[in-house]
């Protein structure tokens, strides 16, 4: 039914929030490239299902290059 998801930095600031399931996070943008920094990114999630059920899902993305 609806969707919310926020993906933080190490110090807790959001970089990038959307309600949008179409949508992707694909880092920053320099120069009209689009570039994702090493590191660790804490993410939260919250999904609202058809059935009424509303689920938080928390966790990390790690990004190597």
């Amino acid at each position: 039914k609806s969707y919310y998801v926020e993906v933080f930095d190490r110090w807790g600031n959001v970089v990038f929030a959307s309600s949008d399931p179409n949508e992707s996070w694909v880092g920053g943008k320099q120069d009209d490239q689009y570039f994702v920094a090493n590191g660790i990114y804490p993410f939260r999630a919250v999904i609202d299902f058809l059935s009424g059920n509303i689920e938080v899902y928390q966790g990390q993305i790690t990004i190597l290059r």
